[in-house]
């Protein structure tokens, strides 16, 4: 975790990313992209996670179109 410039091993908060995993994967099929995402993350997140993710992805959407 960096915070303030900083690599923080030791914070409650930092330990909590212990064992996180995001992939992204993107796959052309018949001229259009398809994007596979895969995460474990701590379940106390589960909710701030899904409530970005429509954002995200459509954001991400815009930036990929241009």
């Amino acid at each position: 975790m960096l915070q303030d410039g900083k690599e923080d091993y030791d914070s409650e908060f930092a330990k909590g990313w212990v064992d996180t995993m995001e992939s992204y994967t993107f796959n052309e099929r018949n001229g259009e992209t398809d994007l596979t995402v895969e995460m474990i993350i701590n379940s106390e997140w589960q909710k701030m996670f899904d409530a970005g993710w429509p954002n995200a992805l459509k954001k991400l959407k815009e930036i990929c179109e241009q």
